[in-house]
């Protein structure tokens, strides 16, 4: 919902940036839950299969994971970067 909100307050639609960006902050506070009764997916450790140390990223592929330590405003979210 953040990258779509962004793409939205792009293309000049700040009514649709900001209730995906509203959206976006709302899923970050949730906890995250799993449905999944056969547990298919899950790992030994618990812990998610990804690679560590890769390439670095840009600012603003990974701004998304602190939406809710900023306001809620599209300005401030998305004309910053």
């Amino acid at each position: 919902r953040w990258f779509g909100g962004r793409v939205a307050w792009l293309a000049g639609d700040k009514t649709k940036a900001q209730t995906l960006l509203t959206e976006a902050r709302s899923l970050a506070a949730s906890k995250a839950t799993s449905d999944s009764v056969s547990s298919e997916g899950d790992t030994a450790s618990g812990a998610a299969m990804t690679a560590e140390g890769g390439a670095r990223l840009s600012p603003i592929l990974t701004r998304w994971r602190s939406v809710n330590e900023r306001s809620g405003d599209i300005e401030e979210e998305y004309a910053a970067h």
